[in-house]
């Protein structure tokens, strides 16, 4: 499964890795009445997991010299969480892709679901020519013994990393937020959910799209009520503030938005209600 969307004169490609399921003890705040009055109208039950989307993006940009560049953000997990995850790839090269014509994957953190599909179930690069960047707070933080020793129950999450950074060694790229690494294309801050999390911002002809990474896990839940967390977020003062900020921007603006968990694009808009909603604004 594959979406598309022009921006400007560049092309974003979402391709869905994997359906996740969010149990609802990870997001403990919808045990409500307007909670389960959303589980309701999808259906569900209050006691049934969440379907939540896994996907990674890819970046068409124009070429000055011709042709085009192609960057990916995040590359889901691969096949590292089991035979249901990794379509992504599969399907990248699907629809005609050559992994050895991305030039660089932007990772807006390192967990597991964003960057394990940057290495096949040997270890071995899918993407060889591209360079690995994301944030220097999110690099300084999983390159780090220290921090694995303080956080012992995501020692499988820095193992993961460790592969993926030896099978890419020479070609890895910390950046500061805000730094425009390709044309058009850079990494700003939105912390929390670890501390060097980013969001991708793409600019072409004066449009503009933000994939906010995993500001938002439950788009139904979390739009309508930006302040109920998720239990995956390390820093969840930091990530309830980063939500919030970022949503209230965004609605303030004609910037559209994206997300690896989240279907569709569009613009941020309130809802009239202290919440948010998503507007598709493309023209068919």
């Amino acid at each position: 499964m594959l979406e598309e969307r022009r921006i400007g004169k560049a092309k974003v490609t979402a391709f869905l890795d994997a359906i996740n399921l969010i149990t609802p003890d990870l997001i403990p705040e919808a045990d409500c009445e307007e909670g389960h009055e959303i589980y309701r109208l999808h259906a569900l039950s209050s006691k049934e997991a969440i379907p939540s989307p896994m996907q990674a993006f890819l970046l068409a940009m124009p070429a000055e010299k011709g042709g085009e560049n192609f960057y990916l953000v995040d590359a889901g997990c691969g096949g590292h969480m089991g035979p249901r995850f990794g379509r992504s790839y599969k399907s990248f090269v699907k629809a005609g892709y050559d992994p050895k014509a991305v030039s660089r994957v932007f990772l807006t953190h390192f967990h597991p679901d964003h960057v394990g599909g940057v290495i096949d179930l040997e270890g071995k690069k899918l993407y060889p020519n591209a360079v690995l960047t994301m944030s220097r707070l999110e690099f300084a933080f999983w390159n780090n013994e220290f921090n694995a020793s303080r956080f012992p129950d995501l020692k499988p999450y820095f193992a993961a990393v460790q592969k993926v950074l030896k099978a890419y060694e020479g070609q890895i790229q910390p950046v500061e937020w805000g730094e425009e690494v390709e044309k058009g294309v850079k990494l700003v801050a939105l912390p929390g959910h670890t501390p060097g999390h980013s969001g991708v911002m793409l600019e072409s002809d004066g449009e503009k799209l933000l994939i906010w990474g995993d500001i938002i896990h439950a788009a139904e839940f979390q739009l309508p009520y930006p302040h109920w967390c998720i239990g995956y977020d390390l820093d969840r003062e930091t990530a309830l503030k980063t939500r919030l900020e970022t949503l209230k921007k965004l609605s303030e603006s004609d910037i559209v938005a994206a997300g690896p968990h989240v279907f569709g694009s569009g613009v941020i808009r309130s809802n009239g209600k202290g919440g948010y909603r998503m507007e598709d604004t493309q023209e068919n």
